[in-house]
């Protein structure tokens, strides 16, 4: 990533968190009431993260030269509903650590959890609304679709990742399809929206959400190689969580496939291993004797590569701003390498 465009959204990073936390406090501010619901909410979004689907729908607005306050909002709802997938997918996972630090239901208790997420998905849907002010009928229209669509093809995902856990016949286009749906979803649903109130055509808008979905795939699958290759220090969460809990990822069902073929049950028998570490290093060697790490990059290489050809198509049918695309390419480049 070029200095300029690390420039260009840690600027809109600085802007997107001014606006979350001061324009909007009284709708987060821990003296809300009751607090037990207000706390959680502010906490959770007071623990950072990369701030990648506001800023994704702010750099949309930008590429077509048409950024409109309203766009600051549509960026809040995008940044509330991804926390409160997150609340809840701590819940599900059992998870006791987000970004380094507890979650919000390892510090508030599952209840508090729960109800803290769901004032969230609802909070977003109404910064939507304050959204749709001055813009068109179709506009708002196809904007609130979108979210909607989203929204629904989020928890089909999050049901296909629950329902892997328990089957034993998830293929990797199995895999493939419920990213897209849990995660690749809501990196080009922010960018549809950004577009969309940015003035783009409908072609545009649609370029630029399916190389949202075409840079949101390598994203997961970048999260399941740092679950076994990162550092706990820079990743933020205990590394080997996804082989300790059997989770169906990429790495696990290429590792399958592969023994199936060979006829080999050593990784068979290192998921049922009841001692953690152990079991961690037991599968991770077989990754390694499969170079399975070497495999997930040329992965994540492939369908970053399709998204940039993306952005490209998009300058070429419609008038851009440069700098704004340019800082959009370089960033696709940069969470396709990232170590955290």
């Amino acid at each position: 990533m070029t200095n300029d465009s690390k420039q260009y959204f840690s600027d809109l990073v600085a802007q997107f968190e001014e606006f979350l936390f001061s324009e909007l406090k009284h709708f987060l501010h821990t003296g809300n009431h009751p607090e037990e619901l207000y706390e959680p909410m502010y906490y959770a979004l007071s623990q950072g993260g990369k701030r990648l689907r506001p800023c994704f729908a702010v750099a949309a607005s930008r590429i077509f030269g048409k950024e409109k306050q309203c766009i600051w909002f549509t960026a809040t709802a995008l940044e509330l509903f991804h926390n409160f997938t997150l609340i809840h997918d701590d819940v599900m996972d059992h998870s006791d650590m987000r970004h380094g630090a507890p979650s919000v239901v390892a510090k508030y208790g599952l209840s508090a959890a729960i109800l803290s997420g769901d004032a969230m998905f609802a909070l977003a849907f109404h910064l939507l609304t304050e959204a749709q002010k001055g813009l068109s009928p179709e506009v708002k229209s196809e904007v609130m679709q979108t979210f909607s669509q989203m929204s629904v093809a989020i928890m089909e995902g999050q049901q296909y990742d629950i329902n892997f856990q328990s089957r034993n016949d998830t293929s990797l286009s199995d895999y493939i399809h419920m990213i897209r749906l849990k995660t690749a979803e809501l990196l080009a649903t922010a960018l549809k929206m950004g577009a969309l109130i940015g003035g783009a055509t409908p072609q545009a808008a649609d370029l630029l959400y399916q190389s949202g979905i075409q840079i949101g795939l390598p994203f997961q699958l970048r999260d399941d190689h740092l679950d076994v290759y990162g550092s706990t220090d820079v990743f933020g969460k205990p590394i080997g969580g996804d082989i300790a809990e059997n989770k169906q990822t990429w790495l696990l069902l290429s590792a399958k496939e592969k023994s199936a073929a060979l006829s080999d049950k050593a990784l068979e028998k290192a998921l049922t291993c009841n001692n953690r570490e152990e079991k961690i290093e037991r599968v991770k060697a077989i990754y390694d004797q499969f170079h399975l790490a070497d495999e997930i990059d040329a992965e994540i290489a492939t369908y970053t590569h399709q998204a940039l050809l993306l952005l490209g198509e998009v300058e070429r049918i419609s008038p851009v701003d440069k700098e704004a695309l340019a800082a959009l390419k370089d960033l696709y480049n940069r969470l396709a390498s990232r170590a955290f």
